[in-house]
C-alpha cells in the first residue's frame, strides 16, 4: 500500500496555519523535493510526515497519514548534543554486521571512518552526513526523509550524496536549498508558500523537474496576469459607459419632474442601469498573481574598480587557522574579478575570507560582507529596519527606499520591527543582501551566499551577481553558482590556494 496523506492540516499554537487540507500519495519511484522560503513550515511538515512526537508541543494536526507498516529512515537537519558526543559505531548501533559492511561498500564509506573512536563532533560535515545516511539505510527503510542533507558538505561529499540518492530504490522526500541537487534528483516538487501577508498557506504539487516547474509557474503567472489585465480593462470600459448612462438619466429625471409618463420610463431605464452596475460589482475578479518569493534588488549603476586594479597581492601570506595550523597564501585579486573559493570542510575557507575582509578594510576599501553566520554583522536586538537604516542612513528618501525595497522582497510588515531571533533565515538573508547591495560597495565578499535562499529565486540572485560591476569573491559549494557566476575557481588546500578544475561540474549524470 502506498504511503499517503489525506486532508492534512497543520496549525501552530499561535493560530498560524502552515498546511490546510493537503492530500498526497507517495509512490515507490518518487523522489520529492519540498521547496519554499524559510519560515513557511517545511521542516514541521517533514516531522509530521515522519511522525515525530516533538511537533505536538507547538502544533495542532488534523487529517490522516497512512504509514501502514512502512519503515521511515529519517535524516534530520542536525544531530543532537548526545549524538555528537558518541563514536560512529555507537551512533550506528544496533546493526547486523553483514548489513553494516554491505551498506558501507554501497556508500563507499572507508572502514577507518566506521571504526574511529573519535566522537562525531570531531568529524567533518561530510563525514557526519555519510554516517547519517548509513544509519537511515541500515534498517532497510521503505521511505527516506531528509532535512537539508547538503548543509556543511564540500563538493566531493555533495557529489557522493547525489550519486547515493539517484541509486536508492526507495522513495525519498527531502528539503534542500541546493538547486542542482533538486534538479538532478527530484522528479516531484511540493512548493510551500504563505499568501496574503503570510497568513494563507498554499501547497502546490508538480510532477517533474524543478526547472520545468519554475517555467510552468512563470508561464501560468503570465497568463493569469494577462487575463486579469484584460478583465480589468473591459471592466473599466463598462464602468465608464454605465456611469455616463447613470449621469445622463439623473439629469433627465431632474428635468422630467412635471412629466409623469416620461419619469416612469426614465425610472425603468435607471433600474436597468443599476442592475447592470450591481451585476458588474458581483462579477468574480481575476486577481493578478501574488508573488511570494522575490530576490530582486534594484541597484543603480555605479562604477567598479578598473579591471587591472590590484586589490590584493599576497606572496606567502600567513593564514592562521583556529586549529593552530598556518597556511601560506599566494594570490592576486583584481578590481573586476568574480571568483569562487572551494575546499574541504575545516580547511579554513571562512577564516580566509575574514582575512581578505580585514586586509581590504585596513587599506581603506569599502567592502560588502555577507558572512555565513549573519550574527557577525547583525546585532541581536536589531530589526530589519534597524539593519537597513544602519547601512543606508536616516534621510526621508532613504527610509522610503528601504520600505519600498522590503516590500518588493515580500518582507511581512509585522517582521520589520522584530529582532534577529524572531525572524526567519530567509528574511535575514534578504534584508542583509538588500542592505549590502544598496550601499554600492565595489567589493563583495560572500560566505555561502545561497544558504538560506529559496531555489526558485536563486537564478535571480545569480543574475544580479553576473551584472554586478565590482569585484565578487564567494565561498560556496553551490554548483549552479560555480557554473554560472564565477570566472575562476580556487581551492583552499594544505598547500594554499590552487586553481580548481570545474569542467566536470557541468556534466549532468545520466
Amino acid at each position: 500500500m502506498p504511503f499517503h496523506m489525506q486532508y492534512l492540516s497543520i496549525q501552530l499554537l499561535d493560530g498560524t496555519t502552515l498546511v490546510r487540507d493537503f492530500s498526497y500519495v507517495i509512490n515507490a519511484s518518487d523522489k520529492i523535493a519540498i521547496i519554499g522560503e524559510e519560515g513557511v513550515g517545511k521542516t514541521t511538515l517533514l516531522k509530521v510526515i515522519v511522525g515525530l512526537d516533538e511537533v505536538s508541543h507547538y502544533t495542532a494536526t488534523t487529517g490522516t497519514i497512512q504509514r501502514g507498516n512502512h519503515l521511515i529512515g529519517y535524516i534530520p537537519q542536525a544531530l543532537n548534543t548526545h549524538e555528537l558526543s558518541i563514536t560512529p559505531q555507537e551512533f550506528l548501533s544496533p546493526f547486523e554486521v553483514s548489513d553494516f559492511y554491505s551498506i558501507a561498500r554501497q556508500l563507499r564509506l572507508p572502514l577507518a571512518l566506521l571504526e574511529t573512536q573519535r566522537p562525531l563532533h570531531q568529524l567533518s560535515g561530510g563525514e557526519r552526513a555519510k554516517l547519517m545516511v548509513m544509519k537511515a539505510l541500515l534498517h532497510t527503510p521503505d521511505l527516506v526523509v531528509m532535512d537539508e542533507p547538503t548543509n556543511d558538505l564540500d563538493l566531493p561529499a555533495l557529489e557522493w550524496l547525489e550519486t547515493v540518492l539517484l541509486t536508492l530504490d526507495v522513495p525519498i522526500i527531502m528539503i534542500s536549498h541546493d538547486e542542482m541537487l533538486i534538479e538532478r534528483v527530484a522528479n516531484r516538487i511540493i512548493h510551500m508558500e504563505r499568501l496574503r501577508h503570510k497568513q494563507l498557506p498554499r501547497l502546490t504539487t508538480y510532477e517533474g523537474h524543478l526547472s520545468d516547474y519554475r517555467y510552468q509557474r512563470e508561464r501560468s503567472f503570465s497568463q493569469q496576469d494577462q487575463q486579469a489585465l484584460s478583465q480589468l480593462r473591459t471592466r473599466r470600459h463598462k464602468e465608464q459607459i454605465l456611469q455616463q448612462f447613470h449621469e445622463k438619466l439623473d439629469h433627465q429625471m431632474r428635468l422630467a419632474v412635471r412629466q409623469p409618463s416620461w419619469g416612469r420610463l426614465l425610472k425603468k431605464k435607471m433600474k436597468i442601469v443599476t442592475a447592470q452596475e450591481k451585476k458588474l460589482d458581483d462579477q468574480d475578479v481575476i486577481p493578478f498573481h501574488e508573488e511570494t518569493e522575490s530576490f530582486y534588488v534594484l541597484v543603480t549603476p555605479f562604477e567598479g574598480w578598473p579591471d587591472n586594479h590590484r586589490l590584493i597581492e599576497w606572496t606567502d601570506h600567513p593564514l592562521n587557522l583556529p586549529s593552530q595550523v598556518t597556511r601560506f597564501i599566494n594570490w592576486t585579486l583584481k578590481g573586476q574579478d568574480h571568483h569562487v573559493i572551494v575546499g574541504a570542510n575545516g580547511v579554513g575557507k571562512t577564516t580566509l575570507l575574514k582575512a581578505i575582509h580585514k586586509d581590504l578594510v585596513a587599506r581603506g576599501y569599502e567592502v560588502g560582507y555577507i558572512p555565513q553566520d549573519y550574527r557577525d554583522v547583525w546585532q541581536a536586538n536589531e530589526s530589519p529596519l534597524d539593519v537597513m537604516t544602519r547601512f543606508l542612513g536616516y534621510s526621508k528618501e532613504t527610509q522610503t527606499l528601504i520600505r519600498t525595497t522590503l516590500a518588493i522582497l515580500h518582507i511581512p510588515s509585522d517582521e520589520l520591527t522584530r529582532p534577529y531571533d524572531a525572524i526567519s533565515g530567509g528574511t535575514r538573508a534578504k534584508v542583509l543582501w538588500a542592505a549590502v547591495l544598496l550601499s554600492h560597495p565595489r567589493i563583495l565578499l560572500l560566505d555561502e551566499p545561497t544558504r538560506n535562499i529559496s531555489p526558485l529565486v536563486q537564478p535571480a540572485l545569480r543574475d544580479m551577481m553576473n551584472q554586478y560591476p565590482g569585484c565578487v569573491v564567494a565561498i560556496t559549494h553551490d554548483r549552479q553558482w560555480i557554473q554560472e557566476s564565477s570566472e575562476s575557481v580556487y581551492e583552499l588546500t594544505a598547500k594554499g590556494l590552487v586553481s580548481y578544475e570545474t569542467n566536470l561540474l557541468a556534466q549532468r549524470p545520466s
